[in-house]
């Protein structure tokens, strides 16, 4: 089926009742995050890597660097996670108005910044995770991110309370 006019997309979406919405970078940027990669607002193209001590924005997400040096990512972590202030977009609140409606099969997004959940969307599978919550490299308990956001807005190293090994956030890192 062909949609060429709103009137059409507008039809679908009242005749069907198991929606599936896949969404990334772009329903949040509106909302003043970055993304990662475009070239005028992208993390990877922006970020002052001196400013972290590394050589490549890259390497703030890279699973082996962040064992060896978790400082960078700590040092950067606190702008992954959106301030009270942010509100979800008007594609967050399109999204939630359909699983309100019993339309919404599930949401499938990419995004970690968690405006998702902000917003209130239940059937929602967050494919790269959240920093909402962080695991032991060790040990494997879970932390909420409640737990260690006074960490994190000093810019500190985030530690296991069980075990004392490194937390990471519950987000995909390379590698």
């Amino acid at each position: 089926m062909v949609l060429n006019t709103v009137d059409k997309v507008i039809s679908l979406i009242r005749k069907s009742n198991h929606i599936l919405v896949i969404t990334g970078a772009g329903i949040s940027v509106s909302c003043g995050i970055p993304d990662f990669r475009s070239k005028d607002i992208g993390i990877y193209n922006n970020l002052k890597c001196e400013d972290y001590n590394i050589p490549s924005a890259e390497l703030l997400f890279d699973l082996e660097f962040f064992k060896i040096d978790p400082k960078p990512f700590y040092k950067f972590s606190s702008t992954l996670i959106p301030a009270d202030n942010v509100k979800p977009s008007i594609s967050h609140n399109f999204i939630y108005m359909l699983e309100q409606k019993k339309k919404l099969l599930r949401n499938y997004t990419q995004n970690i910044d968690g405006l998702e959940r902000r917003v209130g969307i239940s059937k929602l599978i967050e494919c790269h995770g959240s920093m909402s919550k962080f695991q032991c490299i060790k040990c494997l308990k879970k932390t909420l991110l409640k737990d260690c956001i006074d960490q994190i807005n000093k810019n500190d190293v985030c530690y296991c309370i069980k075990c004392g090994n490194l937390l990471k956030p519950m987000i995909t890192f390379f590698g």
